[in-house]
């Protein structure tokens, strides 16, 4: 009794001594250990009364929606704003990018929201200066909607599906008197928020220190690693303090609203080159999502506390503890003021790469696996409804959706600590490519092609590939007779007439495979010249399990001249890339390439 009483009494004092130091170290973890633990577990097994009982619950309990599609009317809808309350921040995810049906009902849910709910300020997973010029062109309707929206960067959202949501803003703001804001909360591309940062300095006669830096970082193509660069992070730290330092002296609203923009912006530089230099794709990823919370964060007091409106994928918005999400941090910040929805689809229906083609074209049809959470609702015989997570009663409703389960993607989570709700679409389909930022595919070839570009298909040299996107929105590439260095015709890349917006570089190229360069010495040679403006004759060798080797030459004459590029390929190499990229507010002409791996000529000082 003694040994057993003396051993109770040294667990009592150990327990006593170490409890707060326990605390202190797990305390404010434990919700990520009890997250982890439960998605190692594996998804519930229901039993056919336990799936009719389930399958009953959510018919009578979930909020039916009769359309997608924005313009339907908001009847239907209306349940919704008991489910809100009174948040300030509903976030919109999507389970995957690029689904027509959940751009759509995110459109609707915009609407509903604006227009029902009084929320005036929409922020994107999207580049943070790209945006702001969007922005500009749903207050003021100047320049062309379809190159705005290419100003956000990521192809996910140059499609039919975001465009008519940017033209609906656009009408809004033009018959309301209160206007929607479109914002981008991601710190990737920084090269817009560079020029700003840039821009703000010469009109206010700020220091010239940071020219060299911001002249690289907001150059489209130059804007990557810049061996001429040393520590641009810590020169990025400085100009920020140079900048805080140079609050305007004046009271005026705008001059204060300006600076404090500027700011921000070089903030997001720095986020961008912090998230280059991270030691790993985790850690880049964490810093992302900590930075796009961030990001969140300073627009909301920017604006004053509108309520807001965010979209981005699941895996953003996921208030999921442990997860390092954005909606993770949101979470901690805004608590119940945020209500976070997360997207999900049972079917999805393609019919190859062309949305638009023949209805002859086999149709593909995926769909989720069996015993997921997406195919859960499918068999209740949800089409478009919304379940609230919040409140599930006692039962089977609780007992399946606090259980791990499995979705789409293949990841295993709980539901209710992951969203405030559920928006269920049972049958998508492919979201539509604006046509201006389409690309023709060109796969990479066996040898070099048309180096002469006098092959012409629908008006572009055959087998070249042209840069989509932005870049295509922003430029004109295609054949030119104006001058060709030799034969009849050369290429030319031309700024697009009219306002531009964002930061981009007219590029083409061609992709080869490297078997027959390997270990030898490839030359790439062109003739170029440009009007005004710079172009780069560029290379780029793909290497297994190594970095890739580049090397350019600078264009800048405006009269032609021949350009070379010799590298040596090594034996791991994989795929050779070649292409001439410009930018400037002109044109730029290329022809006459040639790529060959032959004895180097001393003649040329090769």
């Amino acid at each position: 009794m003694r040994k057993k009483t003396k051993k109770l009494v040294i667990v009592g004092f150990l327990l006593v001594a170490f409890t707060p130091a326990l605390l202190w170290l797990f305390g404010p973890h434990m919700g990520h250990i009890r997250y982890l633990i439960w998605s190692l577990s594996k998804p519930p097994k229901l039993s056919t009364e336990e799936k009719t009982e389930l399958h009953a619950w959510l018919k009578d309990n979930t909020i039916p929606l009769n359309s997608v599609e924005a313009g339907s009317g908001f009847e239907d809808m209306q349940p919704l704003k008991a489910m809100i309350g009174d948040a300030h921040i509903v976030a919109l995810g999507e389970a995957t990018h690029l689904v027509r049906e959940f751009y759509q009902v995110k459109h609707r849910m915009v609407e509903f929201l604006v227009e029902e709910m009084e929320f005036t300020v929409f922020a994107m997973e999207a580049t943070f200066a790209g945006a702001l010029e969007l922005n500009d062109y749903i207050l003021t309707g100047d320049g062309d909607p379809q190159r705005a929206l290419a100003a956000l960067v990521y192809p996910a959202w140059n499609t039919e599906e975001v465009l008519a949501m940017v033209n609906w803003m656009r009408e809004y703001n033009s018959t309301h008197e209160k206007k929607v804001k479109f914002y981008g909360f991601d710190n990737k591309p920084a090269t817009g928020s560079a020029k700003a940062v840039y821009n703000y300095l010469r009109k206010t006669n700020g220091t010239k220190d940071y020219d060299q830096i911001l002249s690289a970082l907001m150059n489209p193509w130059t804007a990557g690693p810049n061996e001429n660069l040393t520590s641009p992070a810590d020169q990025i730290e400085n100009l920020i303090k140079h900048l805080e330092g140079q609050r305007p002296a004046t009271n005026e609203t705008q001059d204060q609203k300006e600076w404090k923009l500027t700011v921000r912006q070089a903030k997001v530089l720095l986020q961008n080159l912090k998230f280059f230099a991270a030691p790993s794709i985790s850690k880049a990823s964490d810093l992302r999502d900590q930075d796009m919370a961030d990001n969140v964060r300073w627009i909301r007091d920017y604006e004053n506390g509108a309520k807001m409106i965010l979209w981005a994928a699941n895996a953003h918005v996921t208030a999921a503890p442990g997860g390092g999400c954005m909606g993770y941090y949101l979470r901690r910040m805004y608590g119940h003021d945020i209500v976070i929805i997360g997207l999900l689809h049972n079917r999805e229906i393609s019919s190859g790469p062309d949305v638009e083609s023949s209805p002859q074209t086999a149709q593909q049809v995926s769909s989720a696996p069996e015993r997921s959470a997406e195919a859960i609702l499918a068999e209740a015989g949800l089409k478009i409804a919304v379940l609230d997570l919040r409140s599930l009663p006692k039962g089977i409703a609780s007992r399946y959706f606090n259980a791990p389960l499995q979705t789409w993607n293949g990841l295993i989570s709980i539901l209710p600590l992951a969203y405030d709700a559920l928006l269920f679409v049972e049958s998508t389909t492919v979201a539509r490519p604006v046509r201006a930022g389409r690309l023709r595919a060109v796969e990479t070839l066996d040898a070099p092609s048309n180096l002469d570009f006098e092959q012409i298909e629908d008006g572009q040299p055959r087998d070249w590939l042209i840069k989509g996107g932005q870049s295509l929105a922003e430029y004109q590439i295609a054949s030119s007779h104006e001058q060709p260095y030799e034969g009849d015709t050369c290429v030319m890349i031309e700024r697009t007439p009219g306002r531009t917006f964002g930061e981009a570089s007219g590029n083409i190229m061609q992709s080869i495979k490297a078997s027959n360069f390997r270990e030898k010495a490839l030359q790439l040679s062109a003739a170029a010249r440009v009007n005004s403006g710079t172009a780069y004759l560029w290379l780029s060798i793909e290497v297994r399990s190594a970095p890739n080797i580049f090397q350019q030459q600078t264009v800048t004459s405006d009269k032609w001249q021949e350009y070379q590029i010799v590298a040596e390929v090594p034996k791991e190499a994989t795929k050779i890339t070649y292409g001439f990229a410009y930018i400037g507010d002109g044109a730029a002409f290329i022809d006459d390439v040639s790529v060959s791996n032959d004895t180097l000529r001393r003649d040329k000082g090769y």
